[in-house]
């Protein structure tokens, strides 16, 4: 049996389920259901929360769920999201807590729009703020935030969105997502494209994401089915 390095962070074992009665669960489900509700960026990402087996779930669709929030006391909440086979833990706290970080996902592991929800300065301020490329994609171009947030699995890998071609007449815009990691750069490029008055969001093979021209080629000759 091979024992423990000293310098291993220690053992955290998985947390057991709190059995709560069903008026609290209710009460906390309620509350999600409002805080969804009343969030500009959750209200328009989650299509369902539903409580089940004791636990509260936030789905963008009926077979694809963000996150799972599971009672560990009638005050503390675990967060996790799905990861293969199993879960993934961002946080554990009161449930308000645990509602915040969904919603400004400061990590950019879930969503990735957490910029959307920072609240406007009020005085001016000598330095700009940066604006990200989901903000532009949400002020200047209008884009729904369920198109912006598509490349979700490129948000949870941590990778960071910047726009490098811009057509607002046509309706274009060419995204890259970048993370750069010990063992050198990893990105995927996507094409925000306007089609018969609407917006979607289509994934570019390497080799066809110099430029939106390229891409909308690639595209065409695929009867705009995206790669991947």
């Amino acid at each position: 049996m091979t024992s423990r390095r000293p310098d291993w962070p220690a053992y955290r074992p998985r947390p057991r389920r709190a059995k709560l009665p069903a008026e609290a669960l209710a009460t906390i489900h309620a509350t999600t259901q409002r805080f969804v509700t009343r969030s500009p960026v959750l209200a328009a990402l989650i299509r369902e929360v539903e409580l089940a087996r004791g636990r509260i779930y936030l789905w963008w669709d009926k077979d694809d769920l963000m996150v799972r929030i599971t009672p560990l006391s009638t005050t503390e909440m675990l967060l996790e999201s799905p990861y293969g086979g199993s879960f993934t833990e961002h946080a554990r706290a009161t449930l308000p807590r645990i509602l915040a970080t969904v919603e400004r996902d400061p990590r950019r592991t879930l969503h990735g729009l957490g910029s959307l929800t920072a609240k406007r300065p009020t005085r001016p301020s000598t330095r700009a703020a940066k604006t990200t490329a989901p903000q532009e994609l949400r002020d200047v171009f209008g884009m729904p935030l369920r198109v912006i947030a598509e490349p979700r699995r490129w948000y949870a890998m941590r990778r960071e969105p910047r726009i490098i071609e811009r057509d607002p007449e046509r309706g274009r815009v060419l995204v890259e997502f970048m993370a750069t990691g010990l063992f050198g750069g990893f990105g995927g490029t996507c094409l925000y494209a306007r089609r018969d008055s609407e917006w979607a969001c289509y994934t570019i093979k390497p080799n066809a994401a110099r430029s939106i021209a390229e891409a909308e080629t690639w595209l065409v000759k695929r009867d705009w089915e995206d790669w991947g």
